[in-house]
């Protein structure tokens, strides 16, 4: 058993949701942020250059500021796993968590993305967009970890409760159109995100839970 397999077996009720929780977020936007910057720094100091795979689709769909809305509320849906499931599956759901930003992470080094923000107008949101694009630079966009972590939260409560599960999916298809919307992804930015939760939810969430 290693050192974080140990402190998550020596919590229990509410602080190892809580604790679950942080140390997460704590993952996640640390090293979302670090990559950001190493990315920039690539592209200022060593001049590389970025694709940005815009489809028919993505031209055709409207940038709609107050989408934003519906974009920024990801902390919440992520949580609710944390309170929602079992204590079992909650330490399961962590590892697979971590599988799944992990994973997004070394696809943000190898192949960068980029979706340039010219000539978009925010108007009354400016802004709450000026404080988006001050921390999330436009790279980094392929797999979306908005769609792959609200998908994956969607995953594991609709396997411990079908009826919250229909309210994660819903809520997980409105963040997703927003992430459109807002021009903040591509739709294979989308695809990818959805594809690396399946597998993480099919081939490492599922099988384990099945063994409690």
């Amino acid at each position: 058993m290693n050192p974080v397999e140990r402190w998550l077996a020596s919590r229990s009720g509410m602080e190892l949701r809580l604790q679950v929780l942080g140390a997460l977020l704590i993952f996640e936007y640390s090293g979302y942020a670090l990559i950001n910057h190493l990315t920039v720094w690539r592209a200022d100091s060593l001049g590389h250059g970025y694709l940005e795979p815009w489809s028919t689709l993505d031209n055709g769909i409207p940038f709609i500021p107050v989408t934003i809305l519906l974009y920024l509320p990801l902390l919440p849906m992520v949580a609710v796993p944390a309170f929602a499931l079992s204590e079992a599956k909650i330490r399961i759901g962590f590892w697979t968590y971590i599988g799944v930003i992990t994973s997004t992470f070394a696809v943000f080094l190898l192949a960068p993305m980029k979706m340039s923000r010219t000539g978009l107008e925010p108007g009354t949101f400016e802004p709450l967009f000026q404080l988006l694009w001050a921390i999330d630079p436009p790279f980094n966009t392929f797999p979306s970890l908005h769609v792959s972590l609200a998908t994956i939260a969607t995953l594991v409560v609709w396997q411990h409760d079908q009826r919250l599960g229909r309210w994660m999916l819903l809520s997980a298809t409105v963040l997703t159109l927003s992430t459109f919307l807002v021009k903040q992804h591509f739709i294979i930015d989308a695809l990818g995100g959805v594809a690396l939760a399946m597998i993480w939810y099919r081939c490492h969430y599922l099988p384990r839970v099945r063994l409690i």
